[in-house]
């Protein structure tokens, strides 16, 4: 392992999507050791989808955060049998 990684945190995004609410985390990771640094939901109203996706990005950028080098999505995938 470089110097390097060792002395500059990764930010990583996570994002459990939804189209009326999407959960987000935000950690930081230095080595073997985490950071918090946000959590919370964007909610959107009622309306037609266009409409709901740019809340959703409008949220994301909100946040403020500068570029995360990693970003994680929940896919929920879930299968009925």
């Amino acid at each position: 392992m470089s110097a390097a990684s060792t002395t500059v945190a990764t930010r990583t995004l996570g994002l459990d999507p939804g189209l009326r609410v999407t959960g987000f985390g935000v950690v930081d990771q230095l080595g073997s050791r985490l950071r918090y640094v946000a959590s919370g939901c964007i909610r959107t109203t009622d309306g037609e989808l266009p409409g709901r996706l740019k809340t959703l990005l409008d949220g994301v950028r909100a946040l403020g955060l500068d570029a995360p080098e990693v970003a994680r999505c929940d896919l929920g995938l879930t299968f009925c049998g």
